[in-house]
């Protein structure tokens, strides 16, 4: 009777080892996306995991201007979401960014570093002429931004 019992848990245990490795393995087809990052911020994951998280997985992220502002709102630090546009590369985003875009992202807070990387990483269509930069001065976009969309070009 023992040695019943014994064949019977050692087969039980053979046909279930598949079953548990399939289920430790990471899953290669995952792609992230925004709402992925936001759900590993929200669920307290540290931030260099989410970052190391987001180095190694394929990703599909929004980076227009809306998107960084959903990112911000739901307390993506900052340092992942530059993490987010240095993964998506040239490709971050096909929206030309112009003076509104920029003031869009002032008025939403986001955190000045993000913005400049957001104009270094974009196309743009900034106008730099006198009205242009009393407009981005009368929205409270911050000289340092001003001077980066300069140098953009």
């Amino acid at each position: 009777m023992r040695q019943l019992l014994h064949k019977m848990v050692l087969v039980g245990a053979m046909t279930m080892a598949p079953a548990l490795g399939a289920q430790s393995k990471p899953n290669s087809a995952e792609v992230l996306t925004n709402q992925t990052v936001v759900q590993m911020v929200l669920g307290k994951l540290p931030k260099d995991l989410v970052m190391a998280k987001i180095q190694a997985t394929a990703a599909d992220f929004d980076l227009s201007v809306s998107g960084l502002i959903g990112l911000h709102t739901n307390k993506v630090p900052s340092d992942v979401m530059k993490a987010m546009m240095t993964k998506a590369g040239p490709k971050a985003s096909a929206e030309v960014l112009t003076n509104e875009s920029v003031i869009q992202l002032v008025a939403a807070k986001l955190p000045k570093d993000v913005i400049m990387a957001k104009i270094q990483a974009s196309k743009r269509y900034f106008d730099t002429t006198t009205d242009g930069l009393v407009s981005l001065n009368a929205n409270k976009v911050p000289k340092d931004i001003i001077q980066v969309m300069f140098a953009g070009g």
